[in-house]
C-alpha cells in the first residue's frame, strides 16, 4: 500500500463496486491500512460504491475497531447511503451489537428511514434501524435504539414490523415481555 501510494496512486479514486481505497480496507476491517489511508488524506466521508461511504461498509461487517477509527476521523454518523439510511441501519440488521453501541455513542440518527432485508418476510423493506433489528430477532439491539429515542408507534405508517406488532403476529414471549416493559 505505500509503495502504491508513494509512487502517487490516488487514495480517493473510485473503482466500482468497492468504492474508494478507504471503502475497500473498511469492508475487509484492515485497521492498519485503513490508517496509511486516512494519513494520505483519504475522503473519509467519499460517496460511492457499495456501501456508499467506508462507514457503512465497516459497520456493516461489524467491524468495531474500524468505525471507531474513521468516526475519530471525523465520518459523518449519519451520512446516507442510497439504500440503507445512515450506518445504524446495517449493524442493527447484523446484530451487531458493540458496532450499534458506538453509533449511538457518536449520536447517530435512530429515526433515519432507509431499506432493509426483513428475513421474516423474504423481502426489502422501508423503514428505521428499529424496525430492521426487530424483524430480525436481535432483542439486544432493539433495547439498545429504543434506549437511544426511538418511538415505533410513530412509524407504523412505514410498516407493521414494531416491536408491538411483533407481539401482535405471535412472536416469541421473551420479546413480548421485554417490549411490553420498554414500550410503556
Amino acid at each position: 500500500v505505500n509503495i502504491l501510494l508513494d509512487t502517487g496512486a490516488d487514495v480517493n479514486a473510485q473503482s466500482g463496486h468497492g468504492g474508494n481505497s478507504l471503502q475497500a480496507a473498511s469492508m475487509t476491517g484492515n485497521a492498519q491500512v485503513i490508517k496509511i489511508f486516512l494519513e494520505a488524506d483519504a475522503d473519509v466521508n467519499a460517496q460511492g460504491g457499495r456501501w456508499d461511504n467506508a462507514l457503512q461498509a465497516a459497520s456493516s461487517h461489524g467491524y468495531e475497531q474500524v468505525v471507531k477509527i474513521l468516526l475519530d476521523a471525523g465520518a459523518d454518523v449519519n451520512a446516507q447511503d442510497r439504500t440503507w439510511g445512515n450506518a445504524l441501519h446495517t449493524p442493527s440488521f447484523h446484530g451487531h451489537v458493540q458496532v450499534v453501541k458506538v453509533l449511538l455513542d457518536a449520536d447517530a440518527d435512530v429515526k433515519a428511514r432507509g431499506e432493509y432485508r426483513s428475513r421474516a418476510r423474504g423481502e426489502w423493506c422501508d423503514g428505521i434501524a428499529l424496525q430492521a433489528a426487530s424483524e430480525n430477532g436481535y432483542d439486544q439491539v432493539v433495547q439498545l435504539i429504543l434506549e437511544a429515542g426511538a418511538v415505533e408507534d410513530r412509524f407504523r405508517d412505514v410498516i407493521e414490523s414494531t416491536p408491538r406488532s411483533l407481539v401482535r403476529e405471535g412472536h416469541q414471549e421473551q420479546r413480548k415481555r421485554r417490549y411490553s416493559e420498554v414500550s410503556q
